[in-house]
């Protein structure tokens, strides 16, 4: 009985309408999940919103008067700490993106597991992701998986060895002497 309600056509929605958490749980969605939304504010693409972005809806009050409202995700300046570079970095981040860092083990792994869409839409980010894989290559310990996405494998002697110190005075990581990221 339970093996032909599986091939009904609802409750094969409702798999496809689920998603699992963090945590593990199984958890339904309100949208079919039909692919990873890549519609993002630009806002959320100047910093780790891990999914999060500004949401309206309306405020219903006591007498059932619908107005226009805004949710906000909850943003912090954050600065985390990059064995790669052996350094503090800045992120303007959401609360959701640093249990995620938390998770996977660091900033270097969060973003180099990052996929590929949301990191395109910001300079800051691919950029950091570049210092950070460059730094990980010439210290031998970046995956071999990253290794052929990055094609550091079709270079002779890998890509050249970047020189990345921090400058407190400018404020500003420093690569070969220049200024390389802006926040």
């Amino acid at each position: 009985m339970l093996v032909a309600m599986a091939n009904t056509p609802l409750l094969q929605q409702v798999v496809h309408m689920s998603r699992v958490t963090r945590t593990g749980r199984l958890v339904l969605t309100r949208t079919p999940g039909y692919g990873v939304n890549v519609h993002r504010s630009n806002r959320a693409k100047n910093g780790l919103f891990h999914g999060k972005d500004i949401q309206s809806g309306n405020s219903i009050s006591h007498s059932v008067k619908h107005s226009k409202r805004k949710w906000k995700p909850n943003v912090q300046n954050k600065r985390v700490w990059s064995e790669a570079l052996e350094g503090w970095v800045r992120f303007k981040m959401t609360t959701r993106a640093m249990r995620a860092i938390d998770d996977v083990g660091g900033i270097d792994k969060y973003l180099l597991q990052l996929d590929e869409r949301l990191v395109a839409d910001s300079n800051y980010l691919t950029k950091m992701r570049t210092l950070i894989a460059n730094s990980l290559y010439h210290k031998g310990s970046l995956d071999d998986q990253w290794v052929r996405k990055l094609k550091y494998h079709k270079m002779e002697g890998g890509p050249p060895k970047l020189d990345i110190t921090f400058d407190r005075s400018r404020d500003k990581w420093l690569v070969n002497g220049s200024p390389y990221l802006d926040n």
